[in-house]
């Protein structure tokens, strides 16, 4: 598999765009929080851009609520980089803990949510965004991870300060994907060129975290995903599609019971020769000291289940899972020991640094072993790491 994506690498946002002069208000300001909903007429961020184009809307689909929202227009094509921006003053971000906004977009894809300190870090957060269907997204601070890309700005103490955040994005990921040379990665990752849309209604910074999860510590170090929030912070492979699904949405439906109380279902068809599956980036170290990565996992149809550690210097460790099908759920145990240097690996020092691996990746091989071709799903949850003992 050719290198899925680099979280550092997000040229979406370049620091050129985030020194211009501060918006008029409504912006980030001192206040306790902020809050857009357009209901006024002002729209509060800006766009950036060669094609970026902000509006209001009042047409009833693309309101999630009250009579307004903001209409962001972009291109999606070569040397084509568009963001909407909201800025402020160093310092007026101090008190923010959470971000909470609907989002809507024209098409299946994946948007980032980018904090930009004043000459220092960039810390993003992606979220799914399906396709015509409005979406709730509900960030902490802990859901932004630092860029470590070459061209990135350096971060002194590698932490998200927010009383240095001079400016928030958001964006499309596919302009960055639209960017490579390789036809390959456009098409792994499903880039549809052209003029795109996405609508954002109700947007608030606050000073209050997000609500606790009955029986999630949301502090575990040990949590990748608990699958909590609204929004899946998963990148799709080759036209799979996400959906969130909860064990007692399952049960409404008569459906089996194949997540632990939340999780993901991965729709997708297994051509021949296409690997489909999904991918997911991981904080800084969380990796570190680990004694076995443990998820649940359930599909339809048997399938061998490839799973990749990838680091930051481009090193890939595989390992693969048979998988029975029938819907059955089970608890997958795996140790650092059964992950193999994958034949595109680019590792600097050929071994498995746990504490460099910056992002884990699902994929369902069957069709390229010549066994298999449909439709099928694919369950995923409770995805965490099993630590060394203190």
């Amino acid at each position: 598999m050719k290198r899925a994506f680099a979280f550092g690498a997000l040229l979406v946002f370049h620091a050129a765009a985030l020194v211009q002069p501060a918006l008029a208000q409504p912006a980030l300001t001192t206040d306790i929080q902020t809050r857009l909903d357009f209901e006024d007429g002002r729209e509060g961020f800006q766009p950036f851009g060669p094609t970026a184009k902000i509006s209001l809307t009042r047409e009833a689909d693309n309101v999630k609520q009250g009579h307004a929202a903001l209409r962001f227009d972009y291109q999606v094509a070569p040397e084509q980089l568009n963001a909407m921006l909201l800025t402020g003053e160093v310092g007026a971000a101090a008190n923010i803990k959470s971000f909470r906004f609907w989002v809507k977009a024209d098409y299946e894809t994946n948007l980032v949510m980018v904090l930009q300190e004043h000459e220092s870090g960039r810390y993003m957060a992606q979220f799914h965004a399906p396709a015509n269907q409005w979406q709730r997204v509900e960030l902490g601070l802990k859901d932004f991870m630092l860029s470590n890309d070459k061209d990135d700005p350096k971060d002194p103490n590698g932490k998200l300060d927010m009383d240095m955040v001079e400016a928030v994005a958001i964006g499309d990921l596919s302009q960055l994907f639209v960017q490579a040379k390789d036809e390959n990665l456009k098409k792994l990752f499903g880039v549809k060129t052209g003029p795109h849309a996405f609508f954002l209604d109700d947007f608030w910074a606050s000073d209050q975290a997000l609500p606790p999860t009955p029986g999630v510590d949301a502090q575990d170090p040990a949590i990748i995903d608990a699958f909590t929030a609204p929004q899946l912070a998963w990148l799709m492979v080759n036209g799979t599609r996400l959906v969130r699904v909860t064990s007692q949405e399952l049960a409404a439906q008569g459906a089996p019971n194949t997540v632990r109380e939340r999780g993901l279902q991965a729709q997708y068809h297994q051509n021949a020769g296409v690997p489909v599956g999904l991918l997911r980036g991981v904080a800084p170290g969380q990796l570190k000291d680990m004694v076995a990565l443990k998820f649940t996992v359930a599909t339809e149809k048997p399938l061998v289940l490839l799973v990749q550690l990838e680091e930051k210097s481009g090193g890939k460790y595989n390992t693969t899972i048979d998988l029975p099908g029938q819907q059955k759920p089970m608890d997958i145990r795996l140790v650092p020991k059964l992950f193999g240097k994958a034949d595109d690996s680019k590792d600097d020092n050929n071994r498995l640094d746990l504490d460099q691996v910056k992002q884990i990746v699902f994929l369902d091989l069957t069709s390229l072993l010549g066994q298999g071709d449909g439709d099928n799903q694919l369950w995923l949850s409770n995805l965490r790491v099993e630590k060394e003992e203190q």
